[in-house]
Order: C-alpha cells, then sequence, then structure tokens
C-alpha cells in the first residue's frame, strides 16, 4: 500500500481516501537537542499503573480548543469515556487517570506538537466545523519483563469514538518485540503493519479504518514503548455529557 509510505508533508487527501496516514519525526520540525524533549521524554517516568490490564502506565491532560479565538485551556473536567463499541475491555466505564503534569501545558516540544496539529485539525475533512473540540492527551508507556507482555485495551481491532487519533512515538527501547500498529477494513481484514521507530513518527487515523497495536515484548530485559495519543473530538460528541 503506497499510503503506508512515511510523509514529511500532511496530505489530507491519503486520511480521506485511506482513513490513516503515517508522518516521520520530520513533519514536527523537532530540534533533537532541544533540552525541552528530554523533559518531555521525562514525563513518562512519572506515569502510574494502569488500572485496566496490559501492564500501562499512563496519565491524560483534557484540554478545550477554541477554534474561533484559537483559545487552548485545561478542561475542568478530567474524566476520559470510551463507549462499549470502542472498547468493550473496559465495558463502556468513565476512566479517570492521574493527570499529566500541567507545565508540560508550556513545554517547547510539547507546544510544537500541538501546533502542528492543530494545523492539521484544521484542514481535515474528518472533523466538523464547530469551534469547541476537546483534545486529549495520553501519555502512555507500555512496560514489559522479559517472557511477559504489555498491550492496549482494547487488545483487538477496533474503531476509536474520536473521528481524529494521532499516534505520536516517544521511544522505543532497542530490546522490544512488538508494538507494530494493526490498519483493517471495517470487515476485519489486515491492510497494514505499521512500526513507528523513530522519535516523533507518527500515525494519524479516522474512523474509516479498524486498528490495534500489537502487544509488546522483550527480547532481554525489561522493554518500553511510550507513546502520546493525541484524540480529538467535538465538544458537542462527548457523551460525558449524557453520563
Amino acid at each position: 500500500m503506497n499510503s503506508i509510505r512515511k510523509k514529511s508533508l500532511i496530505n489530507h487527501s491519503l486520511l480521506s481516501q485511506h482513513g490513516f496516514q503515517l508522518l516521520n519525526n520530520d513533519t514536527y520540525g523537532m530540534n533533537l537537542a532541544d533540552q525541552s524533549i528530554n523533559v518531555l521524554k521525562n514525563e513518562f517516568n512519572h506515569l502510574v499503573l494502569d488500572k485496566s490490564p496490559g501492564s500501562r502506565y499512563r496519565a491524560y491532560l483534557k484540554l478545550l480548543w477554541n477554534r474561533k479565538t484559537n483559545n487552548v485551556e485545561i478542561a475542568k473536567d478530567q474524566r476520559y469515556y470510551q463507549s462499549y463499541q470502542a472498547n468493550n475491555a473496559d465495558r463502556g466505564i468513565v476512566r479517570e487517570f492521574k493527570q499529566v503534569n500541567k507545565d508540560i501545558f508550556a513545554n517547547a516540544a510539547f507546544q510544537q506538537l500541538l501546533e502542528k496539529n492543530k494545523e492539521y485539525i484544521s484542514h481535515s475533512k474528518d472533523i466538523s466545523r464547530t469551534n469547541d473540540l476537546i483534545l486529549g492527551i495520553h501519555f502512555i508507556r507500555y512496560h514489559v519483563e522479559e517472557g511477559k507482555a504489555a498491550y492496549s485495551s482494547p487488545i483487538w481491532l477496533h474503531v476509536d469514538d474520536e473521528p481524529l487519533v494521532f499516534v505520536h512515538l516517544i521511544n522505543l527501547s532497542e530490546n522490544a518485540i512488538g508494538g507494530d500498529n494493526l490498519i483493517a477494513a471495517h470487515k476485519g481484514e489486515i491492510q497494514g503493519v505499521i512500526r513507528l521507530k523513530n522519535f516523533m513518527d507518527t500515525l494519524v487515523l479516522n474512523r474509516k479504518v479498524r486498528h490495534a497495536v500489537t502487544p509488546l515484548g522483550s527480547v532481554n530485559g525489561i522493554a518500553t514503548r511510550d507513546v502520546i495519543l493525541f484524540t480529538v473530538e467535538p465538544i458537542e460528541t462527548n457523551q460525558l455529557g449524557n453520563l
């Protein structure tokens, strides 16, 4: 599939046609010598174990973005909800995570990520023209000992509630096996396997495809996979308001 090849330029027609797009780390234009990147990476050392199975550590920060004013603020309600259809493993419950350190909001590397994603969203056909959007920032570390497995929830192919999702790889240890993204048609046929390897390699997904990430293992010692999931949805579709 030609669409699996990494692109440094954003191409919205690819996303609309195929349901996903793979962007390489050059897209975000970060200077790897910038100290703010180390601060961003260090945030993963302060996550807490997820209550769901899978040996994942995580934290969350919900932001509200008004596109008309371009104002971004931290939401008062930091709860997170996935429907049963999107995550039958957690049975459609409201989940509460440790909050990401608010100082990350002022971090230069994170601001660069945020601004590039806002630019992407502004030109995306997958997001309605509503002014108010919820931006969900999920810091997740998969942590696994040799001979064991760390895995996502849900563990297999699914479609997210949010119409647009960015998967940003922050770090993948050299001793890791697995942790590959699967892309499939809605009927279940797997169309591609994608491995994010470098800092800020990014997979963008809409609801046209089902997707999953394979369990993470280790060839020796402890292996880790650090990702930032950046979810986007109109505020009026957020189901917390109906709970």
